[in-house]
C-alpha cells in the first residue's frame, strides 16, 4: 500500500480514536448531574446518548438529539458546547476521510494532467520542432505553470476571505466566496469545508419560524426534484423542465435544478447545437451555485466531446472524477476518450478503476484488452479479452480480438478456434480475412483459400483478398489458379504494384518468363521503393546471362531495400557468374550472416570460396549446408570434389559414397568416378 495512504488512514483513525476518547472522558466528568424531575432526566439521557453516538461516529444522530434539546431551550450552554464539539469532531473525521480519497485520486489526476499537456503539445507540434517552435512551446508551458500558481493563489485568497466572513457571521458572503473558490478548483477541500461550515452555522442561527419555513420549502423542492428525475428517466424532457421551472421559481439559486435542466436539454437531442447551447448555459449556472456536483462536470464533458473538444472534455471528466470516484460510467467514458487520443497508459488506469468499481461493467474488459495491446502487453491483453468473452458470449469482436491476441503470442491453433467462434456469432469479412491469414501461417492453404473466398462473398471488391488467394495457390504450385486470382486482383486495382508483382510470380511459375518480366516491370514502375519486382527481374536476367542489366535491377532493389538478404545473395550470385569473385564473396558473406539457415545462400558462398582457392572455408559452408538439409545433393557433390582437390581422397570417397547411398540416381554421379579410381 502507498505509504502516504497508510499515513492518511492512520491519521484518520487517530482522529476518530482521539475524538472518541475525548467524548468518553467528557461524558464521565462531573458536569452532567441529572436534574430533578422528568424533564431533567430526559435532558441528561439525551446528552448521554448524544455523546455515545458521537463516540461511535454517528454524528447526525448525535446532532439530532442536541438540536431537539436546543429547540426546547436555545440557551442551554452545555448542549450548545457539546454541539460545537460534535460538529468539530465530524469536520475532523470528514477531513481525514476526504483527504484519503483525494490522495487516492491525486496520482491519476496528475498522470492525466501530464498526458493532456503532452497531447496538446503533440497536436500542435506534429513535425520536428524548430528552435523558434521549441522556444514558443517552452514559453507556453511556463505560462501554463504561472497560470496554475495564480489559480492556486486565487483559491487560497477566496478561502481566506470566506473564513473571515464566517468569523463575522456573514454566512451568505462566506458561502458565495467558497463557491467562487470551488468554481476554480472543484477538488479544493478547504473551500468545501468552509462552505459546509458556513451552511451549518447559517442553519443553526435561524429562528424556529425560519427553520420550519425552510424545512417545508426544502421538502417540497426535494419532492419536485425527485419528480423531475423520474420524468428524465422516462424520457419526458419537456415535463421534467416544467417541474424544474417550478423549483427555480421557489429557489432561483438551486444548483441541482439548473443541472437537471441542462441534462434534459442534452439528453433530449445531443446532436442539436441549440440543445447543447441551452444545456451548457444551464450547467454553467448550476456550477455557480453548486460547484461540487460531479454530474454537472460530466455533462459538460459530454458536450465538449460531442463538439470535438477532447482536451476540454477530459478536463471536465477529470473534475467530475475528483468529486466522485465511485462512478464506473464516468471512468469508462474518460478511458474511451483517453484511448481515442492515444493516452493509453491513462486509459488503462481508468479502465482498471472501472474494474474495481464494477468488474462486470459492459465492455470494460474489451477496451482494457485493446489498450493493453496498444501498450505492448500482449499477455495481459489476452487475459482481459478472454474475460470479455466470458462476460459477453455474444460479442463477436471480443472473440475476434482474442483470436488476434493468440496469434500474436504464437498460438495459431487457439487463434483459429476463437476466430471461428467470432464468425459463428457474426459473419464479417474482416474476420474471414484474418482467419485466412492464420491458416496461411500454418500452411493450411486450402482452408486459407476457403476463408478468403467467404470474405469475398461478403465484400466482393477486396483486391487484397483476391491477391492472398493467388499467393496461396502459388505456395501450392497451382500457377494457373494463381494467375486467375491475381488477374482478378489486378483488374480490381490496375495500379497496385503488389498485385502486379503476384501476377508476375504466377506467370514465372507457369514458365511464361517474358510475360512475368512485363508484370515485374510494371510493378517496379508503379512503386520506386518496391524491391521485390526488381529482385526477380535481376534473377531472371542472371539466368539469361544478361549480367549488366541484371546488376542494374539488383542495384535498384538494393537502393529500395538495403537490408534485404535475398538482394545481397542475388548480387553476389551475379558477380560470381561474372567471375568477379571478391565482390561476389563480399555480398554472399553479408547474405549468409543475415540469413544463416538458408542453404542455397551458403552454397553460392561456397562456390565463391572454391573459385578463390579458399577450400577450407568452402568445406565449412558445405558441411553446414548438410546439417541444415541432409538431402542437398549438390552440396555432397561439391564437398567430395573439394576434399579430392585438397588431397584428402579418403574423405572425398566417404562423402561420395554417402551421396550415392542416399541418392543412387544422382545426375552427376559419373563425374565422381575419379574419386573411386
Amino acid at each position: 500500500m502507498d505509504k502516504r495512504k497508510v499515513i492518511i488512514i492512520g491519521t484518520a483513525l487517530a482522529l476518530l480514536v482521539g475524538t472518541g476518547l475525548f467524548f468518553m472522558l467528557r461524558g464521565r466528568g462531573g458536569n452532567t448531574a441529572v436534574e430533578e424531575g422528568e424533564n431533567g432526566g430526559r435532558r441528561a439521557n439525551m446528552l448521554l446518548l448524544a455523546r455515545e453516538y458521537a463516540e461511535q461516529g454517528e454524528y447526525e444522530m448525535a446532532l439530532s438529539l442536541i438540536n431537539d434539546l436546543l429547540l426546547d431551550d436555545a440557551q442551554d450552554q452545555e448542549a450548545r458546547s457539546l454541539r460545537d464539539e460534535i460538529l468539530q469532531a465530524r469536520r475532523d473525521a470528514e477531513e481525514a476521510a476526504k483527504q484519503a480519497e483525494l490522495d487516492a485520486l491525486r496520482s491519476q489526476n496528475d498522470e492525466l494532467s501530464k498526458g493532456l499537456q503532452e497531447l496538446s503539445s503533440t497536436l500542435q507540434n506534429q513535425n520536428q520542432e524548430s528552435a523558434a517552435e521549441k522556444a514558443a512551446r517552452l514559453a507556453a508551458e511556463e505560462e501554463a505553470r504561472r497560470q496554475k500558481l495564480l489559480k492556486e493563489q486565487r483559491v487560497s485568497d477566496l478561502v481566506d476571505q470566506a473564513r473571515d466572513a464566517l468569523r463575522d457571521k456573514k454566512y451568505d458572503e462566506a458561502i458565495s466566496l467558497a463557491k467562487q473558490a470551488l468554481s476554480i478548483d472543484p477538488g479544493s477541500y478547504e473551500a468545501q469545508n468552509v462552505k459546509r461550515e458556513a451552511e451549518e452555522q447559517k442553519r443553526a442561527a435561524e429562528s424556529e419560524a425560519e427553520r420550519k419555513a425552510r424545512e417545508e420549502q426544502e421538502k417540497k423542492i426535494s419532492s419536485l426534484l425527485d419528480d423531475a428525475e423520474e420524468a428524465l428517466k422516462r424520457g419526458d424532457f419537456s415535463g421534467a423542465r416544467r417541474i424544474l421551472e417550478e423549483v427555480l421559481a421557489l429557489d432561483p439559486d438551486n444548483g441541482r435544478a439548473h443541472s437537471l435542466m441542462g441534462q434534459s436539454y442534452y439528453d433530449e437531442n445531443p446532436d442539436s447545437s441549440v440543445n447543447r447551447n441551452r444545456a451548457k448555459d444551464s450547467l454553467e449556472a448550476a456550477l455557480e451555485e453548486d460547484p461540487e456536483d460531479w454530474e454537472t462536470y460530466y455533462y459538460l464533458g459530454q458536450i465538449s466531446e460531442k463538439e470535438g473538444n477532447d482536451l476540454e472534455a477530459m478536463e471536465n471528466y477529470l473534475k467530475a472524477a475528483g468529486l466522485n470516484g465511485n462512478s464506473p460510467e464516468l471512468y469508462y467514458t474518460l478511458g474511451i476518450l483517453q484511448y481515442r487520443n492515444k493516452l493509453y497508459r491513462e486509459a488503462l488506469n481508468s479502465f482498471k478503476r472501472v474494474e474495481v468499481l464494477n468488474s462486470a461493467y459492459d465492455g470494460n474488459y474489451y477496451t482494457m484488452g485493446m489498450t493493453q495491446n496498444k501498450l505492448g502487453d500482449k499477455q495481459s491483453a489476452l487475459a482481459s479479452l478472454l474475460k470479455s468473452c466470458q462476460l459477453r458470449p455474444d460479442h463477436a469482436a471480443s472473440f475476434y480480438e482474442a483470436g488476434k491476441a493468440y496469434n500474436a503470442l504464437g498460438n495459431p491453433g487457439q487463434a483459429i478456434s476463437y476466430l471461428n467462434q467470432a464468425i459463428d456469432i457474426k459473419k464479417d469479412a474482416r474476420y474471414y480475412r484474418y482467419l485466412g491469414g492464420v491458416y496461411f501461417i500454418t500452411e493450411d492453404y486450402f482452408s486459407a483459400v476457403s476463408s478468403y473466398e467467404k470474405s469475398l462473398e461478403l465484400d466482393p471488391t477486396r483486391g487484397d483478398a483476391m491477391n492472398h488467394i493467388a499467393i496461396c495457390y502459388l505456395n501450392m504450385g497451382d500457377y494457373a489458379s494463381a494467375m486467375s486470382w491475381s488477374g482478378k486482383a489486378v483488374q480490381s486495382e490496375p495500379t497496385n504494384a503488389t498485385y502486379l508483382y503476384t501476377m508476375g510470380q504466377a506467370a514465372e511459375g507457369a514458365g511464361l518468363e517474358d510475360q512475368s518480366m512485363g508484370f515485374y516491370k510494371k510493378s517496379a514502375a508503379l512503386d520506386p521503393s518496391y524491391a521485390s519486382p526488381r529482385l526477380n527481374l535481376g534473377n531472371i536476367l542472371d539466368g539469361r546471362e544478361e549480367y549488366v542489366l541484371a546488376l542494374q535491377y539488383l542495384q535498384e532493389a538494393y537502393k529500395a531495400d538495403p537490408d534485404n538478404g535475398a538482394v545481397w545473395n542475388s548480387l553476389g550470385t551475379v558477380f560470381l557468374h561474372m567471375e568477379q569473385y571478391e565482390s561476389s564473396i563480399k555480398w554472399l558473406e553479408k547474405a549468409v550472416a543475415k540469413e544463416p539457415n538458408v542453404p542455397f545462400m551458403r552454397y553460392n558462398l561456397a562456390l565463391g570460396y572454391i573459385e578463390m582457392d579458399e577450400s577450407e572455408k568452402a568445406v565449412v559452408q558445405l558441411e553446414k549446408i548438410l546439417e541444415l538439409n541432409p538431402n542437398y545433393w549438390d552440396a555432397y557433390f561439391k564437398l567430395a570434389s573439394v576434399y579430392y582437390t585438397m588431397g584428402d581422397k579418403a574423405k572425398a570417397r566417404e562423402v561420395a559414397e554417402k551421396l550415392l547411398e542416399k541418392n543412387p540416381t544422382y545426375e552427376k554421379k559419373d563425374q565422381l568416378n575419379p574419386i573411386f579410381s
